[in-house]
């Protein structure tokens, strides 16, 4: 990964960031309608190497979309802009400047092992990938389910996928070995092994 973000950026990334997709045992759907539910991570990941830029330019390549490098201004971010894959990172980005967070330009590249299209939340895992790489970079210490719920947010508000938190909630907070049960009523969650 630091390689390839090399090859596109001509500098090496600060760090390196994964995120896994999920499984749910039971309540799909519940979570649309305040219930439980209890899903699993995979060891499917979704992998973000990241800098951060001093500027608002956002720059992201994915090694899985045969395309170059999507360059977007973060000033100028609009939601339900068809900005193709692209849209999940840069609605976190939007999501997190929208709740306040100093968050500037980045440079990210991305990859991931999650099957698009499967069920397996393969868009969870590039948000909250991308939200746990900038929560680090910009030093806003916000927890794993507040990041969760910024990543719906992305997807529902800046992509325009009406999905409940499950997806977001299961990439951020799994922990190996367990199942992730969840009210998503208030968010609270126990870790199941």
């Amino acid at each position: 990964m630091a390689e390839e973000f090399r090859r596109l950026y001509g500098a090496g990334p600060e760090g390196v960031w994964a995120a896994p997709g999920r499984v749910n045992l039971i309540g799909e759907y519940t979570d649309f309608n305040d219930g439980f539910v209890m899903p699993l991570a995979l060891p499917h990941r979704a992998v973000a190497a990241v800098s951060r830029r001093t500027d608002s330019v956002l720059r992201v390549h994915s090694a899985d979309v045969q395309q170059g490098v999507v360059q977007l201004d973060a000033d100028a971010l609009v939601p339900l802009s068809d900005t193709g894959w692209a849209a999940y990172p840069a609605g976190v980005v939007w999501a997190l400047r929208q709740a306040g967070h100093p968050v500037g330009g980045a440079d990210i590249h991305l990859a991931s092992s999650v099957p698009t299209g499967a069920g397996l939340s393969s868009s969870a895992a590039l948000e909250v990938v991308t939200a746990l790489a900038l929560n680090d970079l910009y030093g806003l210490g916000l927890s794993a389910p507040e990041l969760a719920v910024l990543a719906q947010r992305a997807e529902n508000d800046f992509v325009g996928v009406p999905c409940g938190v499950m997806d977001q909630m299961a990439s951020a907070c799994c922990t190996d070995g367990h199942a992730l049960h969840l009210d998503t009523r208030d968010l609270s969650q126990r870790q199941v092994p």
